[in-house]
């Protein structure tokens, strides 16, 4: 399985544009039209009386991706198929010009994603947050090789999913005998509670896991994880310091001990954590958006929080970059 080639959302600026050429180049009496539009996307089907693709049609982009299906107003709403150049297509559900709702993702190599699909998410986003949930539920069971194998897929979609990532890597362990399995399925039993909102019993779980393997390091980083939400910040911090004794290189654990020390105000430590975590995976993103924040609304050192905007941005996490920017705190 591969990264989504092209995400659907992108097109619909394009559609939207192609709307514009189509209520002035086309004739209005037509049901049916066939034309080549500036760029070279070509468009074969039924238009409305304004003369916009309307109703059945295909859309030919000039890099060989295609879609078939239902229109409404230029959009792709309905039922429809959208290929890739690279041979990859979405077989579903369309709204709006995004995949949403009931569909089948096939990717060139024959990996299958068919399930829902979240509008206002990315495609591919959203079905890698699918399979990390089918991840955790089958580690929660016990079936840690389904487990590793839905973990693959999700980051293999979605590179950046960090959660995906650390519980592949306990995963491998339990696998391979380092852990112990009754502990493991506690642990992921614990973050299914905590996805759910079930805070008291995930620390429940958590504490389950470390009785029985006290080794491992992930129970007790998402034990502190919970202890934070209930803003029990002392015993999240001393969490987190056993995670990071255990796994030194726990650059998850480094993150969330830095937005504790964070939330207790001693924010050249949180500082500290975030620095270290990026050291440790410069590639993970969370940490420079969080040290940003540190730096923009704490400390007041813009210049420092816009380079860990901008940076986090590089790494596909735009959102707080944008808001500074629109806001004048960076250029």
């Amino acid at each position: 399985m591969q990264n989504l080639p092209v995400k659907v959302l992108s097109r619909i600026f394009l559609i939207t544009t192609l709307c514009i050429f189509f209520s002035i180049e086309s004739h209005a009496s037509s049901s049916k039209v066939s034309k080549t539009y500036p760029g070279g996307v070509m468009y074969h089907g039924e238009v409305n009386s304004s003369g916009i693709p309307h109703g059945k049609g295909t859309l030919t982009w000039v890099d060989g991706s295609h879609y078939t299906g239902d229109l409404v107003d230029g959009i792709m709403s309905g039922k429809g198929v959208f290929t890739w150049a690279d041979g990859s297509y979405y077989t579903g559900d369309f709204a709006g010009g995004q995949m949403t709702g009931k569909g089948t993702l096939t990717w060139a190599d024959g990996s299958i994603y068919a399930g829902d699909f979240v509008p206002g998410v990315s495609s591919a986003a959203s079905s890698a947050k699918v399979h990390y949930s089918m991840g955790v539920d089958y580690a929660s069971e016990g079936k840690f090789i389904q487990a590793r194998e839905e973990f693959k897929v999700a980051l293999k979609i979605d590179p950046k999913l960090i959660p995906s990532k650390f519980s592949l890597k306990v995963i491998e362990d339990a696998i391979a005998f380092n852990f112990r399995k009754e502990a493991v399925m506690h642990d992921f039993k614990g973050v299914a509670f905590g996805d759910k909102g079930m805070v008291d019993k995930s620390i429940t779980e958590h504490t389950k896991a470390i009785e029985i393997d006290p080794k491992i390091a992930a129970p007790y980083n998402n034990r502190g994880n919970a202890y934070g939400n209930k803003g029990h910040y002392d015993r999240a911090i001393s969490d987190f310091n056993k995670a990071i004794e255990i796994d030194p290189e726990y650059a998850l654990a480094y993150t969330n001990r830095g937005n504790a020390y964070a939330s207790k105000g001693h924010y050249d430590r949180a500082i500290s954590d975030f620095t270290k975590a990026t050291e440790i995976d410069p590639e993970y993103s969370e940490p420079y958006i969080n040290r940003g924040f540190v730096y923009m609304v704490n400390l007041d050192e813009k210049t420092m929080a816009c380079k860990d905007f901008k940076r986090a941005c590089e790494l596909g996490r735009c959102r707080d970059y944008t808001i500074a920017r629109k806001g004048g705190h960076c250029r």
